[in-house]
């Protein structure tokens, strides 16, 4: 599985090529659908760009659809159609939310189709190539697919674990929760921040030993005995005086901090740190104002 072709010269598709030609694999081809990108990608590369698949697709071992979610199945089917697709070759998608049932149409030329999904952000392509080697990859698919990507993690400098198709929405849902509310919350604590008449610099620097701190307590800890703060120590006190700041300045963020509350309540339960009748307050004051 050395000769492989990208369809997709996003952050995404580009990255993986760039790793995997690092470490010996032909990038025989990248596509896209936009001229300029495709071209820049291609020529970086030192390969071929195309904007018709199928013409790097039908001469590789190994083919990434690396496109947006919603357009996998459809580029997919063009390629099929375009007899992009041969017996033998691996397809993979590297999507959190699809399954690899997706490339239905390329398993039906007698591919064999995988989805390898890193649980990595992708702000930028040299973001991405740093990213990735150590990072965790899902793989979900056919059987014979499996050890092609194991090697493709490998390759990378990655981890792999394999999952089921059933559970590949919850997966991604964890996914997201962990990176995507992550940024929404840090957004919040730097806009209350600036609101203190910080710039956006000063707040992130401001902020960023703590929450690295933080992070450092759950490699090391665990998230349960890595929690501190008012509603870890039973503080109703300083949390009253919050919710009397957020009605003050920030009225419209009052239920974000209650509902996360109600659930940071309950990890402070489950470390011990608060009574019965302490976790029976705060809920009451939590969910006050919550419909």
């Amino acid at each position: 599985m050395k000769k492989v072709a990208v369809v997709g010269a996003g952050k995404v598709g580009t990255a993986m090529a760039l790793l995997l030609q690092a470490k010996g694999f032909e990038i025989c081809g990248i596509a896209g659908r936009n001229p300029t990108t495709v071209q820049e990608t291609a020529k970086r590369l030192g390969t071929c760009g195309t904007l018709v698949p199928a013409q790097i697709t039908k001469i590789a071992d190994l083919i990434f659809i690396t496109t947006p979610d919603r357009l996998i199945e459809k580029v997919c089917l063009q390629i099929r159609q375009d007899n992009g697709f041969g017996p033998g070759q691996v397809v993979v998608h590297m999507s959190g939310a699809m399954p690899a049932g997706v490339l239905g149409p390329a398993k039906e030329a007698g591919a064999y189709v995988l989805s390898v999904h890193p649980l990595q952000s992708f702000a930028d392509v040299e973001q991405a190539i740093r990213n990735l080697p150590g990072s965790f990859f899902a793989l979900e698919g056919d059987r014979e697919a499996l050890p092609v990507g194991m090697e493709i993690v490998k390759a990378v400098g990655g981890e792999y674990f394999l999952l089921e198709t059933k559970h590949k929405p919850m997966y991604h849902m964890g996914a997201a929760v962990a990176s995507n509310f992550l940024v929404a919350v840090l957004h919040w604590a730097i806009k209350i921040y600036q609101q203190l008449g910080m710039t956006q610099k000063e707040a992130i620097n401001a902020l960023w030993p703590l929450v690295n701190g933080s992070l450092k307590n759950i490699s090391a800890l665990g998230p349960v005995q890595a929690l501190t703060g008012p509603i870890a120590r039973g503080d109703l006190s300083t949390l009253k005086k919050h919710l009397q700041a957020l009605s003050d300045y920030q009225p419209e963020n009052e239920v974000l901090y209650k509902v996360l509350g109600l659930y940071t309540a309950r990890i402070a339960r489950e470390k011990g740190s608060i009574d019965d009748t302490a976790y029976n307050r705060m809920i009451q004051l939590f969910k006050g104002g919550i419909n």
